[in-house]
């Protein structure tokens, strides 16, 4: 589902947050910290770009549909929430007119460790193709509504949605050290 379903999925069921578009207005520049992070956690990876989405299922992509920066514990440091790239295979599938290439991904939260560098919370990690359908998005601090159970939960601190776009979106945010998760859209 890409996330302009999702708005307006919001604004139906009455959900409490605001949306907002793919990640940054424009490709962010990746902290030299994080990026040393990121090849200790994920060596050889890198960050979903625009050019990786499938626009077609995901429209409109953002600049930097993979990589969001928000306080994601509360802790008034900047963190990172990080669609990577991990490995794409060589051989390519042709599927309804579209040129694929099998890839593996990982989504990670760096929390800043406040002595310069990041503390990696690995969210999760899946097999999926380039270009891929997959998005990550910034939600603000408030109440969400679980897709199954209808019910409000109230989310602390900013959060990030992964969207399988056209298919399903989860909100991930943290509690306390515990990574929590709603299914918000199937």
């Amino acid at each position: 589902m890409n996330s302009r379903i999702a708005c307006v999925l919001v604004a139906l069921v009455g959900i409490l947050i605001p949306c907002v578009p793919h990640a940054q207005s424009k490709e962010a520049p990746v902290p030299e910290n994080l990026a040393g992070a990121i090849s200790k956690v994920t060596p050889g990876s890198t960050i979903v770009n625009a050019k990786e989405v499938d626009a077609t299922a995901c429209q409109p992509v953002g600049d930097s549909p993979g990589l969001v920066h928000a306080d994601f514990n509360g802790d008034g440091r900047q963190d990172y929430a990080v669609l990577l790239k991990t490995s794409v295979s060589k051989k390519e599938t042709v599927w309804q007119g579209k040129s694929l290439r099998e890839a593996r991904f990982s989504f990670v939260l760096f929390l800043d460790d406040g002595t310069g560098g990041y503390r990696a919370r690995v969210v999760r990690r899946y097999a999926d193709f380039v270009p891929t359908a997959v998005v990550i998005d910034p939600q603000p601090a408030g109440k969400v509504r679980h897709r199954e159970t209808h019910k409000h939960i109230r989310v602390p601190n900013p959060a990030v949605m992964l969207s399988f776009c056209e298919k399903s979106a989860t909100t991930y945010y943290l509690v306390g050290d515990k990574i929590r998760s709603i299914p918000i859209a199937d």
